[in-house]
């Protein structure tokens, strides 16, 4: 398992916490999820929650693989979250 650490704030506190990979492989790390892998469904992460030591919020880390998209994924992406179709598709979900 990796030991590099991402230093992340706290979305309510903005205390510092480290946020480790899951493992060797996902080694990217964004605090959103990636809209291109979103909107195409592509499912390339891992998502971990950290717990703020200050005030006990719990924040989400995305970790991801292979994270770099060609510019036709990300105009697809684009497209799809623009579409009536993937904005009544998301409230489905929640």
């Amino acid at each position: 398992m990796s030991n590099n650490p991402k230093r992340y704030s706290c979305k309510q506190c903005g205390d510092p916490f480290d946020a480790y990979p899951p493992d060797d492989y996902y080694t990217y790390a964004m605090i959103k999820k990636c809209f291109v892998c979103d909107a195409l469904g592509l499912g390339k992460h891992v998502e971990r929650n950290y717990e703020c030591n200050g005030c006990d919020t719990k924040n989400t880390v995305y970790w991801y693989y292979d994270h770099e998209h060609t510019r036709i994924e990300i105009i697809n992406a684009q497209s799809k979250r623009r579409s009536i179709g993937y904005i009544i598709d998301k409230f489905k979900t929640k």
